[in-house]
């Protein structure tokens, strides 16, 4: 099967047959092309958990946790119920997919949303330190964590899976997750599956898994994938703030965006926005430095119009944001 007729083309060899990707179209974006199949029932079975959106917060007030398993994707569902029926109080969205993720990460956030202190307050301790500062946060307004994914790579140990149950079972902390394979609850022993007190629910929602399939890395990788994080992060420290911003600025909107882009005069405006640049030739400047660094390239969009995008895989560039951060706060 070829694709891209008359460019050059990468075979990677797939038992017995061969497959064949353009050199500047990801097998991700191919996919993400394929037409939806069967919408209305699609929707018909998403308004079916809808209609139980009210009682599920009555289920957190008494103390369990909620876990939702079953085929499809779960997460806009799961954050459309974090948004519209969760009473007043502080929201922690943690994706389990993301490849670096750690336990103490989780915690620093949590403990730092219900102490309302900078990651930077917490800095030293180790996991368990962090838990006692959240047991020890005493009455403050409910946190409640969405966990996509509890079996997330970086969660699979027995240890993390006791901290999260440990968080799970604090006060003024209520946990909604998700879970998609089967051998999950084999992860939990006795006192863990207490301490989470769960209760199951079974959500089919056919969904495509478009954005937990980002941070698993490919199997077939481009060269647009090459690009590795110790690069990007040397050459980003190497630029002043304002350019920082601007990279910043792109690879969000790249997450965000149907078309993983975004076009010039809207990159712009953003950027006038946040008084980053004055002036056209000014973000110009900025932008023809990322593309000398091969951490900016540019496709053509749906429409015609030219966007521009962060040739790095989506695990490797948020763990370039996750560095950028951190030396920003040193």
């Amino acid at each position: 099967m070829a694709l891209g007729a008359g460019k050059k083309t990468a075979t990677v060899s797939l038992s017995d047959f061969d497959l064949k990707l353009s050199a500047d179209q990801s097998t991700r974006e191919i996919l993400s092309e394929l037409p939806a199949k069967h919408a209305n029932e699609k929707a018909q079975l998403r308004q079916e958990y809808e209609e139980h959106f009210h009682i599920w917060p009555l289920y957190l007030k008494q103390g369990f946790s909620l876990l939702f398993y079953g085929v499809g994707s779960k997460r806009a569902l799961l954050q459309q119920f974090v948004q519209e029926a969760l009473p007043e109080g502080g929201v922690l969205e943690i994706n389990g997919l993301f490849a670096t993720l750690t336990v103490r990460q989780v915690l620093v956030q949590a403990a730092g949303l219900l102490k309302r202190a900078p990651a930077s307050h917490f800095a030293g301790m180790d996991s368990e330190a962090v838990l006692q500062e959240i047991q020890g946060a005493g009455s403050t307004a409910p946190l409640y964590i969405l966990l996509h994914n509890i079996e997330g790579p970086g969660l699979r140990s027995a240890d993390a899976q006791r901290l999260v149950s440990e968080l799970a079972a604090c006060d003024n902390v209520h946990l909604v997750a998700s879970m998609d394979h089967v051998n999950t609850p084999v992860l939990w022993d006795n006192s863990m599956a207490g301490r989470f007190n769960w209760l199951y629910f079974h959500m089919v929602t056919y969904a495509p898994y478009i954005k937990e399939v980002k941070y698993v890395p490919s199997l077939l990788v481009g060269r647009s994938e090459t690009c590795t994080t110790q690069a990007a992060a040397v050459v980003l420290k190497t630029l002043v703030p304002k350019a920082r911003s601007i990279f910043r600025i792109i690879a969000e909107q790249q997450e965000d965006s149907e078309e993983a882009g975004i076009s010039f005069p809207r990159l712009y405006k953003m950027c006038r926005e946040k008084f980053l640049v004055s002036n056209e030739m000014t973000l110009r400047s900025h932008l023809t430095e990322f593309k000398d660094h091969d951490l900016l390239a540019s496709k053509r969009g749906q429409d015609g119009t030219d966007l521009l995008y962060i040739p790095l895989a989506d695990d490797t560039l948020q763990q370039v944001l996750l560095d950028m951060e951190s030396g920003e706060g040193q």
